[in-house]
């Protein structure tokens, strides 16, 4: 079964077989992103997930397994470094895994404009004074 939305309006549909498949249209985004998956039937595993990008890159356990963030029954989260514009075909393979639901959120595991503006710890009075040599 493949399903194909557009406009992020729906974002789920309901996996009976042993394989389907979902897309959706994201705009693009220069910051890092967490697709999370979920399945109705938690108790049941994910047997495998791809996530093809507009620009052909493949998210999977076997080509980019650094990210994978979360591989666990009813949950699955992939990070992407940003968005490209276009259909994100996510392929799952499992068993009756029932309604599949696809979010995406900003990731909160690094943010460009925390990197950006890492600061480092500032000198403490007393620890600049032992640098130095003297002691109060």
């Amino acid at each position: 079964m493949e399903v194909s939305l557009y406009s992020g309006n729906a974002t789920s549909y309901v996996h009976n077989g042993s394989s389907g498949s979902i897309r959706i249209y994201y705009e693009p985004s220069g910051q890092a992103h967490d697709f999370t998956i979920t399945w109705e039937h938690a108790d049941r595993a994910l047997a495998d997930l791809k996530l093809t990008a507009p620009d052909g890159t493949i998210y999977s356990k076997s080509t980019t397994p650094g990210n994978i963030m979360t591989d666990e029954y009813g949950k699955y989260v992939i990070k992407v470094p940003n968005l490209v514009k276009g259909d994100y075909r996510f392929d799952v393979k499992g068993e009756s895994l029932g309604r599949v639901w696809v979010t995406c959120d900003e990731s909160v595991f690094f943010h460009r404009e925390e990197m950006d503006h890492t600061e480092e710890p500032a000198e403490t009075q007393e620890e600049s004074s032992e640098s130095a040599g003297t002691e109060e």
